[in-house]
């Protein structure tokens, strides 16, 4: 909601943005392996003179088409995250009532991979146009496939889990 407030306000008065650059914006940490192939292209209009980066790459120069695309974005990798928060909240619940082993929690450990999946891909690939240039961006953190790995793996652990517990029913 706090996303949509913004991006409603931005549509209406970007010029409000306008001390903020893109320039500026970095909350990437080096604790992470971090991986990124980054391009931006500048342009003049009308033959004038190329400005400068800190000119070019402002909020309130970003481009009603990549506004939306941002916006989308982001709200979709908060969707997705709320989801594999749900799904891994339910396989808690079912271990606090000791139904541990069960096709539920194999089904919720391989949604949050696929959630994670999408995560994944939404969040490496960035395209940006303002008035006078774009940028466009490929990066990716260790952290997230890992995660994915992972949550695969608990699926496949769970399913075991669940195989074995199904034997040892059968066998009483």
């Amino acid at each position: 909601m706090i996303v949509t407030g913004f991006f409603i306000h931005f549509q209406i008065n970007p010029s409000a943005y306008k001390k903020f650059n893109f320039n500026d914006f970095s909350i990437e940490k080096n604790t992470d392996l971090k991986f990124k192939i980054e391009t931006k292209s500048k342009f003049s209009m009308n033959n004038d003179k190329v400005l400068e980066d800190n000119e070019v790459y402002k909020i309130d120069k970003l481009t009603t088409g990549s506004s939306f695309f941002l916006y989308i974005e982001i709200a979709l990798c908060m969707i997705l995250s709320f989801l594999c928060l749900k799904e891994f909240q339910n396989v808690l619940e079912s271990v606090k009532r000791i139904n541990t082993f069960q096709e539920r929690n194999v089904a919720s450990f391989r949604k949050i991979g696929k959630y994670l999946s999408l995560i994944f891909i939404l969040s490496s690939f960035s395209m940006l146009s303002f008035k006078n240039g774009h940028i466009m961006s490929f990066s990716f953190s260790i952290t997230l496939p890992c995660l994915i790995i992972l949550s695969f793996i608990m699926a496949e652990i769970f399913k075991e889990g669940s195989m074995l517990s199904e034997e040892v029913n059968l066998t009483v």
